[in-house]
């Protein structure tokens, strides 16, 4: 598999962030459970780790990626 480019990366990033808001437009309704959602995605990562290909593990790099951007925006409070 070819690694993209931080400027490709970013913009994977951008799309899985729309991705996210059209299917779980309800992220979170505060911190603790917006770090919840986090760990989830977190844990997803960690068993394609141990058991995917790297495109699998990309998919889910992005969203942990993904839901701890939806933090750092604030997204949590807008739900």
């Amino acid at each position: 598999m070819i690694k993209p480019t931080q400027e490709q990366a970013f913009a994977m990033l951008a799309a899985r962030l729309e991705h996210a808001r059209r299917e779980h437009p309800v992220f979170a309704t505060n911190i603790p459970e917006a770090v919840g959602v986090i760990g989830r995605e977190w844990d997803e990562l960690y068993d394609a780790v141990k058991s995917e290909g790297p495109a699998r593990i990309i998919d889910e790099a992005l969203d942990v990626a993904a839901t701890a951007m939806r933090l750092v925006m604030g997204e949590e409070e807008a739900s």
